[in-house]
């Protein structure tokens, strides 16, 4: 197998039991390994439960092999203590397709989740989910809880 540089982009945050991830795609599986890894790394150090937030910038597409890569580790956040996924599609170009794909995903490994198209809704269900620590991952803002990473 032919190994290609990364591409795609992400910033991982986090702030007490919530991770937020702000991605820009597409993402080929180099780039869905490494996030994958990162990822796994900040979830075995947060409290147990927690709620995650994916946020879609642009092209949320996925190749087969980036896409195994990803559902193997959305079986790794239900084991490690996510409770609750909110994904958000801010691409109306898009968002269509990676809807349906990722919420294919997410049930396949029996991850609670919901889709939406605007940050706030998303954030207003991971606090009625039990996660307030939500409200700490403005977008742009860092507070001195938070953890933040940016890879690409």
């Amino acid at each position: 197998m032919t190994t290609f540089a990364a591409h795609g982009e992400y910033i991982l945050r986090r702030c007490g039991r919530v991770a937020r991830i702000d991605a820009w795609g597409p993402w080929n599986v180099e780039r869905t390994a490494d996030y994958a890894e990162r990822l796994t790394a900040c979830m075995q150090a947060m409290p147990k439960p927690f709620g995650m937030m994916m946020v879609s910038h642009v092209q949320p597409i996925l190749s087969p092999e980036a896409e195994e890569v990803l559902r193997l580790n959305i079986r790794q956040r239900v084991l490690l203590g996510c409770t609750a996924q909110a994904t958000v599609f801010l691409d109306p170009e898009t968002e269509f397709v990676a809807n349906a794909r990722y919420r294919h995903l997410y049930a396949l490994e029996g991850l609670r989740h919901a889709t939406f198209y605007a940050v706030a809704p998303a954030a207003q269900w991971l606090i009625d989910c039990g996660f307030t620590d939500v409200k700490g991952l403005r977008q742009g803002e860092l507070s001195p809880l938070q953890e933040a990473v940016r890879h690409g």
